[in-house]
């Protein structure tokens, strides 16, 4: 393997799309300039890309710069991916979320599971949305039930000064 072939490309910048201003391209005037790129996908369906300013391709189909649009695509399938767990835990694995408490250990639960990495990211955020959730009900289950005690004893204080009269 020569030196050649171990240096990194570096790439160019793509122009921009074809979304404001006169065009300084001399390819296509900006009056002509197409507003979906006129290329054919593999599938052979129409591209639907923005074209570059003056031009009636998108960077990935544009004649001139397929060489760097390709280096792009074997750069991208390359770079790993975060890895992504099929399978969650069963929902009895997190019980009722009845109380604070009880909402308080599915988070802790969730936030070690994610730190030894037996769930992802999203799942995991997932989770600790649901947690705010039943927190705000739980809250408001809360609040509920202690104005109708409140309502009840006015109540109570009600009749027995009326009786008292």
């Amino acid at each position: 393997m020569s030196s050649a072939d171990k240096a990194p490309m570096t790439p160019k910048k793509p122009p921009q799309p074809a979304t404001e201003g006169p065009s300084s391209s001399p390819s296509l005037p900006a009056s002509h300039a197409p507003t979906r790129c006129q290329a054919l996908t593999r599938a052979g369906k129409p591209c639907g890309a923005t074209p570059m300013r003056g031009e009636a391709w998108c960077y990935q189909h544009h004649p001139d710069y397929a060489e760097q649009a390709q280096a792009d695509r074997i750069r991208a399938a390359h770079t790993p991916k975060a890895p992504r767990v099929k399978q969650a835990p069963p929902p009895a694995a997190y019980g009722a979320l009845q109380t604070p408490e009880d909402i308080r250990k599915v988070v802790e639960g969730t936030i070690g599971s994610l730190l030894r990495g037996q769930i992802d990211r999203g799942r995991a955020n997932a989770i600790l949305y649901g947690c705010q959730v039943a927190l705000r009900a739980v809250d408001v289950a809360a609040f509920e039930r202690r104005l109708k005690a409140l309502e009840g004893e006015q109540a109570a204080g009600q009749k027995r000064r009326g009786k008292a009269r």
